[in-house]
């Protein structure tokens, strides 16, 4: 029963994150536990012997220029074991380059319960932070036509605003 319940968290959480992965921070080896299919098509290794290593590697190869140093900097793994310290959770958005271009990540680590492994999990936010673009470019649209009816408004008594469509 307890491993029907362990497997059942298991399959929500690989259903939910992009992948997963296990690392051991005595020995750096790890596992990915969950990848979707646009994640296996960069042929990152789901097991090896340095974790940390294999980043570092890879942040040339998949991270957006733009992101490369700071990808960099939380990948090391005194940062991460000092960010996740006393239980806490540590998180960081980022684009990663796939075969049909750049799509935000957020990365999401924890230590387990005995400090000695690391949880790690990438999201695709990449329809997240796209909607929070579009919102942050309308909010400028309106604050840029605000400027201009006040700037109006002082010239003028009254300005009407006409629909063409319905008079």
């Amino acid at each position: 029963m307890r491993n029907n319940i362990y497997n059942a968290i298991a399959k929500t959480l690989a259903d939910r994150y992009t992948t997963i992965y296990y690392v051991d921070l005595a020995t750096n080896h790890y596992l990915q536990y969950s990848a979707s299919d646009d994640y296996k098509e960069l042929e990152v290794p789901p097991e090896g012997d340095d974790f940390f290593s294999e980043t570092c590697r890879n942040v040339q190869r998949f991270i957006h220029p733009d992101d490369r140093e700071t990808v960099e900097k939380i990948s090391d793994k005194e940062y991460m074991k000092s960010a996740t310290e006393d239980g806490r959770n540590f998180m960081a958005d980022y684009r990663l380059i796939m075969h049909d271009g750049a799509h935000y990540m957020r990365l999401k680590a924890v230590r387990t319960e005995d400090l000695n492994n690391l949880i790690i999990a990438l999201e695709n936010i990449d329809d997240e932070m796209k909607s929070r673009e579009e919102l942050k470019a309308i909010s400028e649209k309106n604050v840029v036509f605000a400027q201009v009816a006040e700037s109006l408004a002082k010239r003028y008594g009254m300005i009407y605003y006409i629909d063409t469509e319905t008079d």
